[in-house]
């Protein structure tokens, strides 16, 4: 399920499930066992390599396959190796293959999809594009999809007025090789654009919390958070310096969480817990500017998801479309 076009990981999975490769077990009875010795080697579910159980289970010539992985930007590497033509890496794939998907991986794909995606409209990005504003999307390459497929609602192309920037995340195994991975080169692509004075919104997305909590290492943890707490800074001076309001959130919880506390084993897994909405803005702005927390009011609930967009929507000072269903997170005081 690689995003980060590591092709020779996505070739060990292919040849696995095509030629048999890698290690081979008789029968399913020995299958537990082996997963255990696996993990008596720290070799966890994430980074476990194929095992496989008999020969009769390969994919071979006139197959159909079904990809029932709903997340398209983990699915779209495989499934272009087993349904394009066009392979950027040497794979041996069997003929004439019926492929279904469970959802639409990428636009160009024609396979049939069982759940086809919904419409959309008016999505935060789309919306600044109505508006006449300018907007910069920027991420390592992790995190791309992130601020540009899946923020845009499921649509691939760019709205107007709307540029995109990459930033390539580490090459290494694990990402606790290396855990600040690129978060300060995002920061710094940020503030470039901020200080640019160039765009009306600008977003970005931090990879290290999330990805370096899925390994589970600790200490790996610690330093991904110091790190993006480092990045953030450089973009909340840039922000101070260019007289933006910075907007700081998350949609979900992972390295606050590194321990599970029923079995004492790692916690690699999204959390739900709530997430922190943070408003910063330079003198005359955020809360300066007369803004406060709706929540603060008694008679107020806490914020969720669908309430990010409609909050930039009110620092921008324009109106919020029909279809957004949540409300701002701020109310302005009376003067």
């Amino acid at each position: 399920m690689d995003r980060d076009k590591r092709w020779d990981r996505v070739k060990i999975a292919v040849d696995a499930l095509t030629q048999g490769e890698d290690e081979q077990l008789d029968s399913d009875a020995d299958l537990v066992a082996k997963i255990e010795e696996r993990y008596k080697k720290d070799e966890t579910d994430e980074f476990l390599k194929p095992i496989v159980v008999g020969k009769d289970g390969r994919i071979k010539d006139h197959d159909t396959l079904f990809f029932f992985n709903y997340r398209s930007d983990r699915m779209r590497e495989i499934v272009q190796l087993f349904g394009l033509p066009d392979k950027p890496i040497d794979v041996s794939i069997p003929e004439d293959l019926n492929i279904s998907t469970m959802s639409k991986y990428k636009a160009e794909f024609t396979f049939p999809v069982a759940f086809p995606p919904q419409a959309m409209t008016n999505v935060l990005a789309e919306w600044l594009a109505k508006q006449g504003l300018k907007q910069s999307h920027i991420a390592e390459t992790e995190k791309y999809a992130h601020v540009t497929f899946f923020f845009n609602g499921g649509v691939e192309k760019k709205y107007d007025n709307e540029d995109r920037e990459m930033v390539a995340s580490p090459k290494v195994a694990t990402y606790d090789k290396q855990p600040e991975m690129s978060a300060q080169g995002v920061a710094d692509k940020v503030a470039e654009i901020v200080k640019s004075n160039t765009y009306d919104f600008v977003m970005c997305n931090f990879a290290p919390p999330d990805m370096v909590g899925h390994t589970g290492v600790y200490e790996a943890a610690v330093k991904a958070i110091t790190a993006t707490d480092a990045a953030v800074g450089t973009i909340y001076k840039a922000c101070q310096e260019a007289g933006y309001v910075l907007l700081i959130t998350a949609d979900h919880g992972n390295a606050e969480q590194m321990i599970n506390i029923e079995t004492g084993n790692p916690h690699t897994a999204h959390t739900t817990n709530p997430v922190p909405f943070i408003i910063a803005g330079p003198k005359g702005k955020g809360d300066e500017a007369g803004f406060v927390f709706a929540q603060d009011k008694e008679d107020e609930e806490a914020g969720a998801l669908c309430d990010v967009a409609p909050t930039v929507l009110e620092v921008l000072g324009l109106p919020k479309p029909e279809e957004m269903t949540g409300r701002s997170l701020l109310v302005p005081e009376a003067k």
